[in-house]
């Protein structure tokens, strides 16, 4: 959600109008997850909707990492529903298994402690998500720019000869905007790949948790 806008904005180039737009399924998946968690969510065990969960979130940011910069309203959309299902089938279990072993006369504090961490690992997430784009989209440019010469291969097939002039400063200023647009989506995908195996390797730790008691 933190670097969605950012991405389709400044390297799809959709206007902000439609970056909402295509925001919306995540929420409407979102949604429609918590409501349908709301009414059956004590008939099954809240160990396999948080299963669910990771795997829809893990499903939908490993198709991600294979966006690029001509990617479409529709891969941008089943991607954000996926997600938004998954992140309401995690939500409402989670909750119920946290406090499940707890007496009920500590879950006013518990609850305080609760909301504290999952706002720091948020920040964590987040902090760490633009990092990586920071970080390995620096890396990626200067992987780019190596293979940058008149000399190089990748100039001389037939869809891009021509195009570049390295004797003019206005080409060679748009050839350093498109590395730079190319290499800041490496470091968005890289973001998609750890978001993708961090859900994977959620899994097994729902093993965990212990089955919320049906009366406290």
């Amino acid at each position: 959600m933190v670097l969605l806008p950012s991405l389709l904005a400044d390297l799809r180039g959709y206007p902000v109008a439609t970056v909402g737009l295509l925001l919306t399924p995540r929420g409407v998946g979102l949604m429609f997850a918590m409501l349908v968690l709301g009414r059956v969510g004590g008939r099954i065990d809240p160990r396999l909707s948080l299963a669910f969960g990771f795997c829809a979130i893990g499903i939908s940011s490993w198709a991600m990492t294979g966006w690029n910069l001509d990617v479409g309203a529709m891969d941008i959309a089943w991607t954000g529903i996926v997600q938004g299902l998954g992140a309401g089938a995690i939500v409402i279990p989670l909750g119920a298994l946290t406090f499940a072993t707890l007496d009920p006369a500590h879950r006013t504090e518990a609850a305080s402690m609760w909301n504290l961490v999952r706002s720091a690992g948020s920040s964590l997430g987040i902090s760490l998500a633009v990092f990586i784009v920071a970080r390995l989209s620096g890396v990626s440019r200067a992987g780019l720019v190596e293979h940058v010469s008149p000399y190089s291969r990748a100039f001389a097939y037939p869809d891009s000869a021509g195009i570049w002039d390295f004797g003019s400063v206005r080409s060679l200023a748009l050839l350093s905007r498109e590395i730079d647009r190319q290499s800041l989506m490496i470091g968005y995908l890289d973001v998609f790949f750890v978001s993708a195996w961090m859900a994977f390797l959620a899994l097994p730790l729902i093993l965990l948790l212990t089955r919320a008691k049906q009366k406290q």
